[in-house]
């Protein structure tokens, strides 16, 4: 039942990130707009790959540190040291893999965008991160939700 709640949930929060994101206004011309505020990501979310409801994935934020895996099997998982630019639309977020279920993603670094959503559709209120990241190593970065043109996957969670 969990499992279809957040299928339904995913599915509805995929449809409303199927629009462009309106560009914020430039806060101001400082070309260093990195600003690392961390603090919005902090906590522990759980969800599921768009595409893929079989494998669950918890992402835990504490301080600068990104500790990301999956279950049942946690085949896959990976540590970062990351930052965000929340000066910027859509917000993006860069991962420095410290250790890795896979060692050659050691050392390299994962561009992605995110965005946070208060998802009030069901009964109770959730806070919804949509996360879109490359394969770390890629120099590319999503410039949107719909970017086709880079190998990204797209990751639908909910604040725990």
């Amino acid at each position: 039942m969990k499992k279809l709640l957040y299928t339904f949930l995913a599915v509805s929060i995929l449809f409303s990130a199927c629009e462009e994101d309106t560009p914020l206004p430039a806060a101001n011309n400082n070309t260093n707009n990195n600003s690392n505020n961390v603090t919005e990501l902090e906590g522990t979310w759980v969800g599921w790959e768009v595409g893929d409801i079989s494998t669950e994935w918890t992402i835990i934020f504490s301080g600068n540190k990104m500790n990301v895996n999956t279950s049942p099997l946690n085949l896959e998982w990976y540590i970062s040291d990351y930052s965000i630019d929340t000066l910027v639309s859509p917000r993006e977020i860069d991962g420095e893999i410290t250790n890795c279920s896979l060692s050659s993603y050691i050392g390299t670094i994962t561009k992605g965008i995110y965005k946070i959503e208060n998802d009030t559709t069901l009964q109770n209120s959730n806070t919804i991160l949509t996360y879109y990241s490359c394969e770390p190593g890629i120099q590319d970065r999503p410039s949107s939700f719909l970017d086709a043109s880079v190998i990204a996957r797209t990751l639908i969670l909910i604040k725990q």
